[in-house]
């Protein structure tokens, strides 16, 4: 009961403190608001002053100390707001505490999914799923699967004393690291306002690969191209006559074949990068945590630091290859890069 009123006393005053916090920061913004306005409208008068009145030099430098001051006003501005949302975060994540703690049901979140189709005899009578239940008062997943894993084990029929010692275990390592659990479900948060959903990333990671078909297509066409350049370069001097347009025909037919194919891929890309972004927060949040007094936490959590390329590390590899397949929409540097070099191809393979 002590302990209770403990947490109950630490929870109030962490509201409290990250309402006045909040507080500062809301005045803050409201100003840098009035700042921006002020350069804006300062500069523009400025310019047209010397418009009017002075000659060039002083035009663009008036414009040009314009625009530095009014964009380092919006980062700082920038990070005022950031910091604005970190705190309203913090504020839900401690109400919500708060709201566990007291049993308050209005106030704690009701995750309910589609029917799982997993049974217990005893579910409604010991309330352990669907509303005002053990399910709704120890759920915090951020993520539609962790809940439904989470109504999986509390509905399993023939437990396993193995593994619920097991996860016991886990649970009192875990009880005195509220900032750690915290910290994650800031991180889930920061990500995304939307419940995290993996489904979109199971699915692609288990479609079809077409690798095979990318290394022929690149093998043949990194034979064609040089062959054709040189063609038309013999014909340019007038040592031959056009031949290259029959490699340009074989690459064009080659290209029109597949575009289809790979203007969907890079499309998906861009989906893919969206959902992993959600998640990018929480894997950096992972592997960078110090384990180091956490046994279990770190026996559960090695996936993310242990192998010798973090999940973060292919995440950014995906930004990179979808920012350079990116450039596909544009219609001029499809054009160039494509006809010297096999872009496409190369970054379609890549992604894959």
């Amino acid at each position: 009961m002590e302990l209770r009123k403990l947490r109950l006393k630490e929870f109030g005053e962490g509201i409290r403190r990250f309402n006045s916090r909040l507080d500062i920061l809301q005045k803050k913004s409201n100003r840098f608001g009035y700042y921006r306005l002020a350069i804006f409208l300062t500069g523009l008068s400025l310019f047209l002053f010397s418009f009017f009145y002075l000659n060039q030099l002083f035009i663009w430098t008036i414009l040009g100390i314009s625009i530095i001051i009014f964009g380092i006003t919006t980062a700082f501005h920038n990070k005022i707001d950031y910091g604005i949302k970190k705190c309203k975060l913090w504020l839900d994540i401690k109400k919500d505490n708060l709201a566990r703690i007291k049993i308050d049901w209005e106030n704690i979140p009701n995750k309910l999914f589609a029917d799982t189709g997993i049974y217990h005899p005893f579910e409604s009578d010991l309330s352990i799923s669907g509303k005002n239940s053990l399910h709704q008062l120890i759920d915090i997943s951020s993520s539609a699967e962790g809940s439904l894993k989470l109504k999986e084990w509390l509905l399993t029929t023939v437990p396993s004393e193995e593994i619920i010692l097991e996860r016991q275990r886990i649970i009192q390592e875990l009880i005195p690291l509220q900032h750690f659990r915290n910290k994650l479900i800031l991180n889930a948060s920061l990500s995304s306002r939307k419940r995290l959903e993996g489904s979109k990333l199971s699915g692609w990671l288990k479609s079809e690969l077409n690798i095979d078909r990318f290394k022929k297509l690149l093998l043949i066409l990194s034979l064609i191209i040089p062959v054709n350049i040189l063609l038309l370069i013999l014909f340019i001097v007038g040592l031959l006559p056009a031949y290259w347009s029959i490699g340009a025909l074989i690459y064009t037919g080659v290209y029109w074949f597949n575009s289809k194919f790979i203007s969907e891929l890079f499309d998906r890309s861009l989906d893919i990068k969206m959902e992993f972004g959600k998640f990018s927060r929480i894997l950096e949040f992972l592997e960078s945590y110090n384990y180091s007094k956490n046994e279990l936490l770190k026996k559960y959590c090695r996936t993310f630091f242990e192998s010798k390329k973090s999940p973060s590390y292919y995440f950014k590899r995906l930004n990179r290859i979808t920012l350079a397949a990116s450039f596909q929409k544009n219609p001029i540097t499809l054009l160039l890069l494509n006809s010297l070099f096999l872009y496409d191809f190369f970054f379609a393979y890549k992604l894959e």
